[in-house]
């Protein structure tokens, strides 16, 4: 850890997504702390924090010490009727801005070691370069930046998570496929500027696999997956259990789930459509905001998800009573797949129930759920407005100038924790390069899609590198600043 005196004009950078909260020096390779954004508030807990003298007036319990606390609960089977679980980032923005800084309070005192007495006095002597989600308003900008600058802090940088996934790349131009829990963007770049008009955003990410686990797990016989105290150990298995298959293999092993042929020419035939000159030329706005969403449609998602579970169910049984004939060829090629991925045969989770119980995942569920994230409509029904990962980057690269076309396609950019998934890079490149190849032919071997290892802090770590470049002094601004003029946080926002 850098010595204070070194750090006295030091750069803190935050990450801030839906998933998780990153924060660390700048021109480090890696996040000194990357925190769960959730929150556990428990009542009994005051009591104990009394006793131990902490300052903290509430009784939140933070990140991974939340997310113990919980399973603990259910190991010893007590209530967690009292509990309440706080999501403090919803879609890539702050929604409980009193629970969020009470977090980045934490991180500055305990992860950092900053700063020292109340939320008014940390972290003076530190510019903070922030991250925000691609296509915020600029009223939560704003909201954001005078949130912050309680803590007294000289200087703020907001950033796009989108740009600062280019640079992670070594580039100054490309696409980045930025996920992050509840939402996911493409966000194309040119020249260190992302372009907003042709920024998309779907609610399919992580969270959407870990919804459809949660009801294929209750079909399995798991039936407090669907319960919302047991969230957090349905992300922990997701994490732990699913893979994304190849293209080729598509038919042998999820044909019984999804149609693919039918499908593909389905998501084709949209394309086209959404393709049309006329449409390219309007900013059409992709992001589903799903609280807006009618009651029958988000009851019909629901009910998709519920047949999808029971089919698995029944295909499951059908094939254990008919192993030897059924199944044969659909096992060969799962085992295939494995061993190309280089993943675990079986799986097997402690699920915290009391006493502690060890219970096979099925394999089905392992890579059926992962699904939604390309072919949304036939998961979760065809009343769903969802654009598949796949589409939404296409279509995106379609929106900006010809020139530049060809360009983003051979820098197309992974960044978010759902893509270490297993799979997910091939499964990508694989989906782009038949959608080139049914679109522009010439350039169907233009794709190149950019997946480094621990591209899950993507994000942070172009921060990072964003924050020692010489001219990131020009594109800071103190509190003066913006008490003279809050529009310096839309013209220097990169």
């Amino acid at each position: 850890m850098p010595k204070k005196a070194e750090r006295a004009q030091g750069v803190i950078v935050l990450d801030i997504a839906s998933d998780f909260i990153k924060a660390g020096w700048a021109g480090e390779d890696a996040p000194r702390c990357s925190i769960p954004a959730v929150l556990v508030k428990d009542g009994g807990q005051e009591r104990k924090r009394k006793e131990r003298n902490d300052e903290a007036t509430t009784s939140y319990l933070v990140g991974r010490e939340a997310l113990e606390y919980l399973r603990g609960l259910h190991m010893r089977g007590e209530s967690t009727e009292k509990l309440e679980i706080i999501y403090p980032v919803h879609k890539g923005r702050i929604v409980d801005w009193n629970a969020m800084m009470y977090l980045v309070e934490r991180i500055f005192s305990k992860k950092l070691k900053i700063g020292s007495g109340s939320q008014t006095s940390y972290t003076i002597g530190y510019t903070v370069l922030v991250t925000d989600t691609p296509g915020s308003s600029e009223e939560y900008r704003l909201k954001l930046v005078k949130a912050l600058f309680k803590f007294k802090m000289p200087g703020i940088c907001l950033v796009s998570r989108g740009t600062m996934a280019i640079f992670d790349s070594g580039k100054s131009t490309g696409i980045s496929l930025v996920t992050a829990g509840d939402v996911a963007h493409a966000v194309p770049v040119y020249k260190g500027f992302a372009l907003p008009h042709a920024t998309i955003s779907t609610d399919v990410a992580g969270d959407y696999i870990t919804k459809v686990l949660k009801i294929c797990l209750s079909d399995f016989g798991i039936k407090e997956a669907v319960d919302s105290m047991w969230e957090p150990i349905m992300k922990d298995i997701k994490d732990q259990s699913c893979f994304v298959v190849g293209r080729r293999r598509q038919e042998a092993l999820l044909n019984d789930f999804v149609p693919f042929q039918k499908a593909n020419q389905q998501r084709k035939e949209e394309l086209e459509t959404l393709l049309e000159p006329e449409r390219l030329e309007k900013k059409i706005d992709e992001k589903i905001q799903k609280d807006e969403k009618i009651d029958a449609l988000i009851t019909y998602e629901d009910n998709s998800l519920k047949k999808l579970g029971r089919s698995i169910r029944e295909i499951y049984k059908k094939r254990g009573e008919e192993k030897k004939s059924l199944s044969e060829e659909y096992l060969d090629e799962l085992e295939a797949e494995k061993k190309r991925l280089q993943i675990e045969t079986k799986m097997l989770y402690n699920l915290p129930r009391k006493g502690g119980e060890i219970v096979p995942i099925d394999d089905m569920c392992r890579f059926v759920c992962p699904e939604v994230l390309f072919a949304p409509k036939y998961i979760l029904g065809h009343h769903s407005e969802q654009l598949g990962l796949q589409d939404m980057v296409f279509r995106s690269i379609k929106m900006c100038d010809p020139f530049l076309q060809k360009i983003l396609k051979q820098n197309i950019v992974l960044a978010g924790h759902v893509t270490e998934m297993a799979g997910f890079t091939m499964r990508v490149t694989e989906e782009l390069q038949h959608l080139c190849a049914s679109f522009d032919a010439e350039d169907a071997d233009a794709i190149n899609v950019v997946s480094h290892l621990r591209r899950k802090d993507a994000v942070w770590r172009g921060a990072s590198m964003f924050g020692t470049i010489p001219t990131f002094t020009d594109i800071r601004f103190t509190h003066d600043d913006f008490i003279g003029d809050d529009k310096v946080v839309t013209k220097r926002y990169i």
